[in-house]
């Protein structure tokens, strides 16, 4: 070939951005990653809450089945709380709550705009140590009552916490259920409690698992990002080497 025939030969230039490429297939990967992770986290999670509201309002169903309906509305004096009746009474809230499942269990009505305990199956004191006592007596205001409990002597239909809400006594997932006496009126409610640290603790399991697939998720990205900078930074240099052997063999 003549020095005239190879000075007209075009040699075609790739332009090439390892760095700018390789950070955009990272971003883009990662995206992907977080997003399912992200969905799948966001679903487990409420399939998770769903399960435990579930579960905490069918308990409040068999225990509500357990109370003395009849008896209830009869309890208006503190002093009754020494009658045999209501120890009675009180005592299948007590073994709720000694079971180990809910932290309180209790009864309640709405007089006069104020909602007052009725039963309360927990034990004196203060277990938690929280400065507060734990149990609470025969007409005793319950003075911050959540908004579902409050909906359940409205509506008189059962309903569980969607969230914690927090009063004096802590932070907690609640079910409340109606209460009817054998000829059918509206007595009360059932409350019965779970702490949020409990209710937490069973969401945490997702929590770890969904961080632990956002930081292999960057991992992930990095290592494409890595693989692809490093093609292109590669296509980049035999790129350079093809047009600097073209031009030496132009100077020929």
């Amino acid at each position: 070939m003549s020095n005239n025939d190879a000075s007209n030969i075009e040699v075609k230039v790739y332009k090439s951005y390892p760095l700018g490429e390789g950070i955009l297939a990272s971003a883009f990967v990662f995206c992907i990653i977080f997003i399912n992770s992200f969905f799948i986290h966001h679903w487990a999670l409420e399939a998770q809450k769903g399960e435990i509201r579930e579960g905490l309002g069918r308990a409040a169903v068999v225990i509500a089945t357990a109370i003395n309906t009849a008896r209830h509305d009869s309890y208006r004096h503190v002093e009754q709380m020494q009658s045999p009746e209501y120890k009675e009474d009180d005592m299948v809230l007590q073994r709720v709550v000694e079971a180990g499942a809910f932290i309180y269990a209790y009864t309640s009505i709405l007089q006069d705009g104020k909602v007052y305990f009725i039963l309360d199956g927990s034990p004196p004191g203060d277990v938690n140590k929280d400065g507060i006592e734990d149990s609470s007596d025969l007409m005793e205001v319950y003075a911050d009552p959540s908004p579902d409990m409050l909906e359940v002597f409205e509506t008189h239909k059962p309903k569980v916490s969607k969230e914690p809400y927090t009063d004096e006594w802590g932070s907690f997932i609640s079910a409340f259920h109606p209460l009817f006496a054998p000829d059918g009126h509206f007595i009360g409610v059932l409350g019965v409690d779970v702490e949020a640290k409990s209710y937490f603790e069973r969401l945490a399991p997702i929590e770890r698992a969904s961080y632990r697939a956002y930081v292999n998720g960057f991992f992930v990205a990095f290592m494409v990002g890595s693989i692809v900078w490093f093609l292109r930074k590669f296509i980049f240099v035999i790129n350079a080497s093809r047009l600097s052997i073209y031009d030496r063999f132009k100077e020929k």
